[in-house]
This record gives structure tokens, sequence and C-alpha cells, in this order.
């Protein structure tokens, strides 16, 4: 059986999205196999867990997260945003919601540090990358990494030294920085003492 043809289905699409009618419009666009438009209806309705994955199949990764946060669904949110393609559109959004959910999670793994390492090497454009900026800072300095939290934050202080404890916060890593190679020669002549005297 041949699948109906895309104009009818178009226009029973059209025509049922305009007097309100979604479920109609959703099932004559998924019929047309156009997958982001079903999701642009979904979405309206409030049907979520359909548009996710209306998003999802249509490449539409950032959008897919979105509607999966409106589901608290939050580490396949995460998942979807770092689909998002680095040259995409999307993906300063889909970077600052990785950052927040990831902020949530308390954690930063080894892919998420992959997808953002683009957004963090940029100049921050708004308020929104400021405060995405900050947070991704400080899941950094969570983890222990210092160095990337320092240089995450020093883009921040370039953009508005001003910005909430930047200036504190910058001059703390600084002495951790400093403090850790000094630690690390004290633990490797330990080590080595001990080894002489065994």
């Amino acid at each position: 059986m041949n699948a109906p043809s895309p104009s009818p289905l178009l226009d029973r699409a059209r025509q049922a999205e305009s007097s309100g009618q979604f479920d109609v419009a959703y099932a004559a666009y998924e019929r047309a196999r156009m997958p982001a438009e079903a999701a642009r209806i979904a979405a309206r309705a409030g049907w979520f867990a359909e548009a996710a994955k209306c998003f999802g199949d249509a490449g539409l990764h950032y959008e897919a997260a979105a509607c999966l946060c409106r589901l608290a669904r939050h580490d396949e949110a995460l998942a979807a945003a770092v689909r998002v393609a680095r040259d995409h559109a999307t993906y300063r959004k889909a970077a600052q919601l990785a950052v927040r959910l990831a902020e949530a999670r308390g954690a930063l793994d080894l892919a998420l540090d992959h997808f953002l390492a683009r957004y963090l090497a940029a100049p921050p454009q708004d308020d929104l990358d400021l405060d995405a900026l900050d947070r991704a800072a400080r899941l950094y300095e969570r983890q222990g990494d210092h160095d990337t939290a320092h240089h995450i934050l020093q883009r921040v202080a370039a953009a508005r030294p001003s910005f909430r404890d930047v200036a504190e916060r910058l001059r703390r890593l600084d002495r951790t920085i400093a403090v850790v190679p000094a630690m690390d020669v004290a633990h490797a002549r330990e080590a080595v003492d001990f080894m002489a005297r065994t």
C-alpha cells in the first residue's frame, strides 16, 4: 500500500492546526513523515514526551532536550543536548542547558567535557553565557580541575570583571594552583626519601 500523498495530508494538518484540533494535526504530520512539524504540534499541545521523540527523530536535539526537561527527565535531556552538533544554530543554547543539567547532577563526565570544549573556549556573548560559564567553572573546580576553572573564569572576568564573585574566585584559584605544584614536589620528595630508606 502506498503512503498517502503529502499534499492532502498537509492540507488536513494545517486546517486541523488552525482550528485547534492538535490530535488530528499531529497524526497528519506523522503520516506525512514530517517529524519536526509533528513535534511542534505536540509541544504546543503540551504532549512533551511525543514532542521529544519527534524532535529527536527530526535531528532537533536541543528542542528534544528542552521537552525532556519539561518532563523532569534530566538524564535523557542531557544526553539529547550533547548530541547537538558544534556548528548547529542551537549549540550555544544546548551548551547552556547541558551546564545547568550537569550542575544539578553535580558531575561532569568526559563526554560532556568534550561537548562543552568549544563553548567554554569562546568569549561570552550575553548574560546567559556568563551564567553558564560561571556554573561550568564551579563544576570544574568541584572536580578538582582548577586550571580549567581558572581559564573559564578568566573569560568571564574579561567580559565583565564585576560579575558575581569572579575576581575573588580567581584570586583563590591562583593561590590553589600555586600551592598544588608545591604539594606535588613535597610528595615526590617524601616518596624518594621513603624509597631510599627501604
